[in-house]
């Protein structure tokens, strides 16, 4: 019986794709001739992660970093909570399944996300890949938080919408879901269940 639901966030609560996209092009200057699809790459992965792909410098991935967030905040208007999020959240919350994100989100960045759209006082539990050495898809994300909230993996699922997001649950031996409203490639995961939207994971969870 799952009692904890652990959720990624870009692209799975919140549609952020342009934003990131676009603002990554910026910073990086990135031909027009490049195609989105050929940037999803960047998706779901910590910003520094990607960044070391362009560079071996430390000082400037860090100047990078603060150019990338600077400039994603410029887009802030492209980012929304998807449609029926909000709801899903609260009538978890009423059910009293314990709430967490699992984000590679900088802390900073998170906090800031959750204060602009009331999500606050919705989880239990926050882990950013600033609170852990390793990221998604290494286990240790989704392991922190099942600490600090003494939760069982047996009794826990994690929604997500991209392949590290299915790598680290596979990782962690807790259940995962794919947010098919947000997630790229569904052929990827064809052995796993996917939602169609927000509210079939109540369904899913009680049906």
């Amino acid at each position: 019986m799952i009692k904890t639901v652990l959720f990624d966030v870009d692209g799975t609560l919140i549609d952020t794709e342009q934003a990131v996209i676009q603002s990554f092009r910026d910073t990086m200057g990135i031909d027009p001739s490049v195609s989105d699809e050929e940037l999803h790459f960047i998706l779901g992965i910590p910003g520094v992660k990607v960044l070391e792909r362009y560079s071996d410098s430390r000082e400037e991935i860090q100047k990078l970093l603060e150019l990338w967030v600077d400039k994603l905040g410029s887009y802030g208007k492209d980012v929304q909570l998807f449609p029926g999020i909000f709801p899903l959240l609260e009538q978890l919350q009423v059910r009293e399944y314990q709430l967490g994100i699992v984000t590679s989100k900088l802390r900073t960045d998170m906090a800031n996300t959750l204060e602009a759209f009331g999500l606050s006082n919705l989880f239990t539990v926050v882990i950013t890949a600033s609170d852990t050495e390793k990221y998604k898809p290494n286990p240790e994300p989704i392991l922190k938080a099942l600490e600090l909230i003494d939760a069982d993996p047996q009794e826990t699922i994690y929604i997500g919408d991209s392949i590290y997001d299915l790598q680290s649950a596979q990782n962690s031996q807790v259940a995962f879901a794919l947010a098919g409203w947000g997630a790229k490639n569904h052929e990827k995961f064809a052995q796993v269940h996917q939602l169609a939207a927000p509210e079939d994971l109540i369904y899913y969870l009680e049906g």
